[in-house]
């Protein structure tokens, strides 16, 4: 799979240098909110690869090119997902240390931080001078991060969960509306592969266990707000 995303990488690259000078090329910056989808999202406790993430928000940044004479665009673009854990989630975990003499008021929730770098083909259509509709599709390289989570027991120790960062290759498809040739609207799922991180537990800063933990598949739906410039 990384040879796939090294070569579609440079075909990209071929593409823009042998084109630039018939085409169009735009930057764009995108906001909007993400939903963890799957297991991702999942708290269902029979889905022993739930991890129970939550809504969260997304933000990035999109280069674009834009074959003269034609519909076809060619991309490059980062964003930065971050996604907490849901409300479902947390009252399970609430359940689960308060019968072992947790106080959670001041527990601190791990969240997750995905960054895909993205390279695809898009295309749009004009239905007027003011509207167009796009499509996408795409492959990605993601690395993520799961911040620390800590729990504070009713005595002065704490216990803590402390993860690496861990990388895995997707893709991406996406779908939008565009108005006016600056604003847009899109939705875009990204599939990226299995994730392993290096979990470190530790006890008063005293590490009692490593291990590594899985994200089987994550799955994240975005719709976000953009402005072309």
């Amino acid at each position: 799979m990384k040879k796939i995303i090294l070569l579609a990488f440079a075909v990209i690259l071929s593409s823009t240098f042998f084109n630039s000078l018939q085409g169009q090329t735009k930057f764009s910056f995108r906001l909007g909110a993400a939903d963890a989808l799957g297991s991702f999202g999942s708290v269902d406790t029979t889905d022993v690869y739930s991890v129970g993430a939550g809504l969260g928000a997304t933000v990035g940044l999109k280069f674009s090119h834009k074959f003269k004479e034609s519909g076809f665009s060619v991309f490059g673009s980062v964003d930065a997902i971050l996604n907490g854990l849901s409300r479902a989630k947390k009252d399970a975990i609430r359940k689960t240390f308060s019968t072992y003499g947790y106080n959670l008021d001041g527990h601190v929730y791990p969240k997750f931080l995905n960054i895909p770098v993205s390279f695809g083909v898009e295309y749009q259509h004009t239905i007027n001078e003011n509207v167009s509709i796009m499509g996408s599709a795409g492959v990605l390289y993601n690395f993520v991060k799961i911040t620390d989570g800590r729990v504070k027991p009713r005595n002065i120790t704490y216990y803590s969960e402390e993860y690496g960062w861990s990388g895995r290759s997707g893709f991406r498809l996406g779908a939008g509306l565009l108005f006016k040739e600056k604003y847009s609207l899109t939705y875009d799922y990204f599939i990226i592969g299995e994730n392993f991180f290096d979990l470190k537990t530790t006890i008063d800063d005293e590490t009692i266990g490593e291990t590594n933990y899985i994200i089987n598949k994550t799955k994240i739906g975005t719709l976000s707000f953009g402005l072309m410039f």
